[in-house]
C-alpha cells in the first residue's frame, strides 16, 4: 500500500485516492434507499454488526484517502447520522439512534485500530 500512496503526491493523484471512499458512500446511500434489504445474518440485532462493519470500512477508506484517524471517525459518524436521517423518508425503513451508535462504533474501532497500529510502527 505504501507504493500506492507514494505515487499519488500530485493533486490529481490525491483525488484518485478519494474515489473508493466517495463510491462507497454512494453505495451506502443507494442501499439505504431500498425499502427492504435481506440480511445474510440471522440472529437478533445482526444488523448492528453489519452497521459496525459498514462504517468501519468507510472510516478505513477515508484514512486511506489521507484523512487522519480522528477526522475520519468524525466524518464517518456524521455520514452515519445523515444516513439514519435519510432512512426516515424511505418507505419500510427507519432511522434510529441504535443504528447510528453502531455506525459510530464501527468508525471509532477502525480509527482506534489505525492509531494503535501507527503507534506500534513508530
Amino acid at each position: 500500500m505504501c507504493m500506492l500512496m507514494k505515487g499519488h503526491r500530485t493533486p490529481a493523484g490525491r483525488i484518485f485516492l478519494w474515489i473508493p471512499a466517495i463510491a462507497y458512500m454512494g453505495l451506502i446511500f443507494f442501499l439505504s434507499s431500498q425499502s427492504f434489504l435481506a440480511t445474510p445474518l440471522k440472529f437478533p440485532n445482526a444488523d448492528k454488526l453489519l452497521h459496525l462493519g459498514e462504517y468501519g470500512i468507510l472510516s478505513g477508506l477515508l484514512m486511506l484517502a489521507g484523512m487522519p484517524p480522528c477526522p475520519a471517525f468524525a466524518a464517518s459518524a456524521a455520514y452515519g447520522a445523515t444516513d439514519e436521517f435519510h432512512q426516515r423518508f424511505v418507505p419500510g425503513r427507519d432511522g434510529n439512534l441504535e443504528d447510528w451508535a453502531a455506525d459510530a462504533g464501527g468508525a471509532f474501532l477502525a480509527s482506534a485500530m489505525h492509531l494503535l497500529w501507527m503507534r506500534r510502527r513508530s
